[in-house]
Parts: structure tokens; C-alpha cells; sequence
């Protein structure tokens, strides 16, 4: 037994800087295989997507014969309330991150869809400014400040489109997205644009 401890000891002194070298090199090559191993990727994973329910797009009549009409709207967790004007149109109001300014969904009698007003939100984020240029070219008009937001914002209107957004040039970020018919500058002015 003594020869073979002393076999041992006679060896790690003769080779201890080849050994203490070694180490490192045979810890790299175990990191390196663990690294480089496939990744089992978990097979029954489940995506859930939040629910969004969809809202009429502008113009498009709602089928009154099926259960999703305008009407159903009253049912969504963040209606606040329904006005019936003067003109047969319904406004709807629901709530947004700014309670001073809630979200708006305008019919007309016939069920279309006249105006609607979408402010940004952690759940529905609007694009940037930048990237809504980007998409719908360059604003017919560009009005600088807002009677709501103040003087730092431009409301950029798309009136042909029937498209116009209120948003902050210097942070990129747009506050809130309006969607309406087609019409000319000035009626979308007088109609929707008193309010920005």
C-alpha cells in the first residue's frame, strides 16, 4: 500500500502544473457541451391571448338580426354610459386611463358607426407618431396645440381616411386615435375636431 501512496505522491509532484493546468481546460469543455445540448422545448405550452371584443369599423352597419349589435355594448366592463341626442345618434362613453377624457363610440339611428375616440392605454397601446406617418403618409393638416392636451401637442388629421390622432411631437407618443367617416377638413372641424 505504501508504494502505491508514494507512486501518488511521486506523480502529482512530477505533473501538479500539468494537473492544476487541466482543470480549467476540462471545466471549459463540460461548459461548453452543457451549453450546446438541445433545449427540450415544452411540448403542450398553451398561448392565451387577451380578449378583445371587436368594435364596428367606421361606417359598417351592425347587424341588428344577430346578438352582437351596438346595443350589446352597455354589456363591456368599461361602459360608463349611453346618450341618445336630439339627431336619433347614440353616444357611448367607457372609461380610459384619463377619467377627464373616456373613450366614445358615436351610431347614427341606422346603426353605423360615426365617430369613435380611443385613448391610449397600458392594455391597447397606440402606435408612435412616427410609425402612424409612416402607415398613412403625411397629414392633410396639422393643427398645433389642444384645447384638452395644451400647447405641446399637434392633432395630425387624415379627413379623407377618416383618421386623426393627438400626439406629442417631441416624445413621439400619440394620446389618443379618432376614427370617423370621410369628410372634409373643416367638417371634421366643426364636427369632431371642437372637442381636441
Amino acid at each position: 500500500m505504501e508504494n502505491l501512496t508514494d507512486k501518488i505522491k511521486y506523480f502529482l509532484s512530477l505533473y501538479k502544473w500539468l494537473i492544476l493546468l487541466s482543470i480549467p481546460v476540462i471545466i471549459f469543455i463540460f461548459l461548453v457541451i452543457y451549453l450546446l445540448r438541445p433545449i427540450d422545448s415544452p411540448v403542450n405550452e398553451e398561448v392565451i391571448s387577451p380578449t378583445i371584443t371587436p368594435v364596428p369599423e367606421m361606417g359598417q352597419d351592425v347587424d341588428t338580426e344577430e346578438n352582437e349589435t351596438y346595443e350589446n355594448l352597455e354589456t363591456y366592463p368599461d361602459f360608463q354610459n349611453k346618450e341618445v341626442r336630439d339627431d336619433g345618434s347614440t353616444v357611448y362613453t367607457f372609461s380610459s386611463e384619463n377619467p377627464k377624457r373616456p373613450n366614445i363610440s358615436i351610431f347614427a339611428n341606422d346603426g353605423s358607426l360615426i365617430f369613435s375616440r380611443e385613448l391610449n392605454s397600458k392594455d391597447l397601446p397606440l402606435a408612435s407618431i412616427s410609425v402612424a406617418i409612416d402607415s398613412l403618409g403625411q397629414p392633410e393638416k396639422i393643427i398645433n396645440g389642444s384645447k384638452f392636451y395644451g400647447q405641446h401637442v399637434n392633432i395630425y388629421i387624415y379627413s379623407s381616411s377618416g383618421v386623426a390622432f393627438i400626439g406629442d411631437p417631441k416624445t413621439d407618443e400619440i394620446f389618443e386615435e379618432q376614427h370617423f367617416s370621410s369628410m372634409s377638413i373643416d367638417s371634421y372641424l366643426q364636427r369632431f375636431g371642437n372637442q381636441n
